[in-house]
């Protein structure tokens, strides 16, 4: 089997790539252009009467927070938190430490 042939029976060459239609192109840039669903709005403030900023945080399981805030202007800054997660009550989302997994008491490690 020729190099060719392998590239054809794979259907990773890019003679055998399929193009993108119009359509498809705007349904994939608008898919990256989507807000990620991982970040939960914290809050959002209104500076002077142009510029809103709103602050987002994404909770990484076990290690802590990334917090980030986007502004109407296009700016964006971001920090990571350590030891944290996130807290929701009724409207409210709050920062609290993150105290980890609890241990069950009918499970002995010793013991078999």
């Amino acid at each position: 089997m020729s190099a060719e042939d392998k590239k054809a029976a794979k259907g990773k060459g890019k003679k055998n790539r399929k193009a993108l239609t119009p359509e498809e192109k705007a349904a994939k840039a608008a898919k990256y252009n989507s807000p990620n669903e991982n970040f939960r709005t914290i809050n959002t403030t209104k500076i002077g009467k142009n510029v809103e900023v709103t602050t987002q945080a994404c909770h990484i399981r076990g290690k802590g927070v990334l917090v980030r805030e986007v502004s109407s202007t296009g700016s964006v800054s971001s920090v990571f938190i350590p030891g944290v997660k996130i807290k929701t009550k009724k409207e409210w989302k709050t920062l609290v430490e993150d105290k980890g997994p609890k241990i069950k008491k009918g499970k002995d490690k010793g013991a078999k």
